[in-house]
């Protein structure tokens, strides 16, 4: 199911379902960490394509709050080197822990 460019699926027994439904994205990242997101906590589109959840494209902030500062920050100045070091780094730690997903999304019991 899609609303507003935004893909949602069914997941009955997730805690932050609402009727049932969790964003995909939220979802991706989850498995990717290893827990359930806390619902304070924000994901970014990096290349701002709602549909595109893959988690090298997927940001995590803390707070809601800090995800419209950075997403500001990027609509007034561009993407600066420190964004751009920000971003490279999440990359980096995809790359780190990319071999771990399996084992992860086993231990929240995605697979």
């Amino acid at each position: 199911m899609k609303v507003n460019g935004y893909v949602y699926l069914k997941r009955f027994g997730h805690p932050h379902s609402t009727r049932g439904y969790v964003a995909e994205h939220r979802l991706v990242v989850e498995m990717f960490i290893g827990r359930y997101l806390n619902p304070k906590e924000s994901v970014h589109h990096i290349n701002s394509i709602t549909w595109d959840n893959r988690i090298e494209n997927l940001f995590l902030f803390p707070t809601h709050a800090e995800h419209k500062t950075f997403e500001n920050k990027v609509r007034q100045h561009g993407f600066t080197r420190p964004i751009i070091r920000q971003i490279n780094e999440r990359f980096k730690n995809y790359e780190r822990q990319k071999r771990e997903i399996p084992q992860r999304a086993q231990s929240i019991g995605f697979i």
